[in-house]
């Protein structure tokens, strides 16, 4: 199975100090409409204006059309702006499954 695949098939992504470079979030592009996913992220030091832009890239390159936060291509952003160990901590619960 490829990185798209598992991506695509995924109902949660998670992103620890990814950056979210382009270069990086096009590995990932899915082809096409994907299953409904929760996307959980740390921002720490991103800029809320980039974290826009990286909501409305990570729409694009997981196939959704939705604006940010909400609900009809089916994808939900959880993102802070605080470091991965804290992040982890305050949403423990939601990623036990």
């Amino acid at each position: 199975m490829s990185v798209r695949d598992a991506i695509a098939l995924a109902d949660t992504l998670i992103f620890l100090g990814f950056a979210f470079h382009p270069q990086n979030v096009d590995v990932f592009k899915i082809n096409g409409p994907s299953k409904e996913k929760e996307v959980y992220a740390t921002t720490f030091e991103i800029s809320d204006v980039s974290v826009g832009a990286i909501r409305k890239s990570l729409i694009a390159t997981l196939g959704g059309t939705n604006p940010p936060n909400s609900d009809p291509a089916g994808l939900r952003f959880y993102d802070e702006p605080i470091k991965c160990a804290p992040y982890l901590g305050r949403h423990r619960r939601a990623l036990a499954g």
